[in-house]
């Protein structure tokens, strides 16, 4: 019956998704922007969306929670912002974007990965998932702010985390293309059974990085007061925490604090086979 059942929420999913319309946005920035990566934040947290309707939408129609693409894209060097979406939701994610930065301009495109036909006889490719390998999942990436790029600073000391990725892909050759794909899904907060409950569900990601916040800060995760007590005062220790420490239980709890998301990151590069690099 188990079997059937994962056979059945397959079947109805797939059905869902193919009867569906997508679109692809292609986007134009302008030369100079003033914003801070705040306004992308928030254009990302519209996207946040966890609703998949009700069981009958979900085990019965095959709704699921919807999903983004943010790529970057390189054809023979000229490089290009796409948002892949449903149509449905087109409109929304156009306003949204429109609001943090008016300058911009959108548009509709062909999807790219259609203009491909792919010929093993002429073409050779290499691709891959990104996994984040080197720390636990509560762990969080570099964001601007750990670049200060929060504060605002004047423009002759602002830095860009991304630009060796735009040279790069800026300097593609003839015959070649590189493509970048940042899948993202509003994270499910109720996604593990509590410990020792049978019908109370938490959200299993956050509760990690909670533990591990309590383990490098050295405190009781109920009292949150650090350090060993002292047999003789009966007080608790000030516990040793170097900077690096103090900056990464910051950085996690930081992390907690936002809406969370679900993410694939994918990469393709695709060439002639006689210029393949």
């Amino acid at each position: 019956t188990r079997i059937f059942w994962f056979m059945w929420i397959d079947y109805v999913r797939s059905k869902n998704i193919f009867s569906k319309k997508f679109t692809v946005l292609e986007l134009k920035l302008p030369k100079d922007t003033w914003k801070s990566p705040k306004a992308m934040e928030i254009f990302i947290n519209a996207l946040h969306n966890t609703s998949d309707g009700n069981n009958y939408n979900k085990y019965w129609k095959g709704e699921t929670r919807p999903w983004y693409s943010l790529e970057l894209i390189s054809v023979e060097g000229s490089v290009k912002f796409m948002i892949w979406t449903e149509d449905g939701r087109k409109a929304g994610v156009i306003s949204v974007l429109y609001s943090q930065f008016p300058e911009i301009e959108i548009k509709e495109v062909p999807d790219y990965a259609k203009s491909v036909h792919f010929d093993p006889k002429e073409l050779k490719t290499w691709a891959a998932e990104m996994t984040f390998t080197n720390k636990k999942p509560v762990y969080p990436i570099k964001t601007y702010v750990d670049y200060g790029l929060d504060k605002d600073p004047k423009e002759e000391f602002k830095i860009d985390p991304l630009l060796p990725l735009i040279e790069f892909l800026g300097s593609v050759g003839p015959n070649q293309q590189v493509w970048i794909q940042i899948l993202l899904q509003g994270h499910i907060s109720k996604n593990r059974r509590k410990k020792g409950k049978f019908f109370e569900y938490e959200d299993g990601w956050k509760e990690d990085a909670k533990e591990e916040i309590n383990t490098i800060l050295l405190r009781d995760a109920k009292t949150k007061v650090s350090g060993k007590v002292d047999e003789e005062t009966g007080f608790s220790k000030m516990p040793t925490i170097t900077p690096v420490e103090k900056e990464t239980a910051e950085a996690i709890e930081r992390k907690i604090s936002k809406p969370a998301f679900d993410v694939g990151i994918r990469c393709l590069y695709i060439a002639k086979k006689d210029i393949y690099n």
